[in-house]
């Protein structure tokens, strides 16, 4: 028997994922839940006649320079994550290297069963955490939409010995990514702070996200109205945090009332009437976002809503959000 360091692999489909290629064979390791994870992106793939190789990553974007194919962006479709277990285990040597259920006995085979499956499970909710949290860093909401979470297909969860990754186990399945942006290096490090420090996107990003893909699949209303709860969950975090030190008198009678709509119509007066707060806050379209939404949940109203539009929507959205995700920050 050998003594190997347990840990469970599993390759994860992406779609859309582009990165800049110093990125190439970069990875995360981060605690998720009381496990290690180590997410790796494939190496920079070797290039015949200009084109890859490699089936996981994919040259999308070069320039020619004295006859050299010079890369400025790859399209990631694999990536590999690894769940290490922590803890050690004694497997028969012969099983190292290749999978072949039959060399362990039906009861162990049943263990490391329940082990595998349970495993990709807590993989799958890894990939989802990190998924967030690069959305959140990068501000590209069109990696790996919510909608698509779910669809996972391809390989298997191998049980692997870590030290070498040879596979012993399987399991009778990867996920989904959507972008054209390529990530940066400064962005990478980001998300990978953030892992690190196993932080968690403001609930807002949350909304502003499925409004995008709302919008993706011609969903006008349904992206008003999470562009909607993504503003007033801002608001109201922002307030809960001005409440303990009310700027001025204004704004601890408005605390009583906490209406929306109330609040956006007297912004400056509530205190936020700095030259920074004046540029962030446009409050024709914050405005047309709310009363859209209150509308349609309120009153039934299901007015059009045009391309146009939305599109100032979702610029005024961003710029109020990024600038109350500032505020907060540094009141922190």
């Amino acid at each position: 028997m050998t003594r190997i360091q347990l840990a469970t692999w599993k390759r994860c489909n992406i779609e859309g994922l582009s990165i800049v290629p110093s990125l190439c064979g970069e990875s995360h390791d981060f605690y998720f839940r009381d496990h290690r994870y180590v997410l790796r992106l494939p190496r920079k793939p070797k290039l015949k006649n200009g084109k890859s190789t490699s089936q996981d990553i994919k040259l999308t974007s070069w320039r020619k320079k004295q006859g050299r194919t010079v890369p400025l962006k790859y399209t990631v479709h694999r990536i590999d994550i690894i769940l290490d277990h922590e803890k050690e285990l004694a497997v028969p040597g012969k099983s190292l290297g290749k999978v072949d259920p039959c060399t362990f006995p039906k009861r162990k085979q049943k263990q490391l069963e329940r082990l595998v499956t349970k495993s990709e499970e807590s993989i799958l909710e890894a990939f989802e955490y990190w998924k967030q949290i690069v959305r959140w860093k990068t501000g590209n909401s069109g990696i790996s939409p919510p909608f698509e979470s779910n669809l996972h297909h391809g390989w298997s969860s191998y049980l692997i010995d870590l030290k070498t990754e040879q596979r012993f186990y399987a399991a009778p399945h990867v996920m989904v990514v959507l972008s054209e942006t390529p990530i940066t290096k400064r962005q990478w490090n980001a998300v990978g702070a953030a892992l690190t420090s196993q932080a968690l996107p403001p609930i807002w990003e949350k909304f502003y996200i499925e409004a995008h893909h709302r919008r993706g699949v011609h969903d006008y209303h349904g992206a008003v109205i999470s562009l909607a709860v993504a503003i007033e969950s801002s608001v109201r975090c922002l307030m809960e945090r001005h409440v303990r030190e009310p700027p001025n008198d204004e704004f601890e009678k408005m605390v009583n009332r906490i209406n929306l709509s109330q609040i956006l119509d007297r912004w400056k007066q509530l205190g936020f009437n700095s030259a920074s707060w004046v540029k962030s806050f446009d409050k024709k379209w914050i405005k047309y976002i709310v009363d859209t939404r209150n509308g349609i949940m309120h009153r039934g109203l299901y007015e059009a809503v045009d391309s146009v539009a939305l599109h100032e929507c979702f610029r005024a959205a961003r710029i109020f959000l990024d600038k109350v995700a500032n505020e907060l920050s540094s009141n922190a």
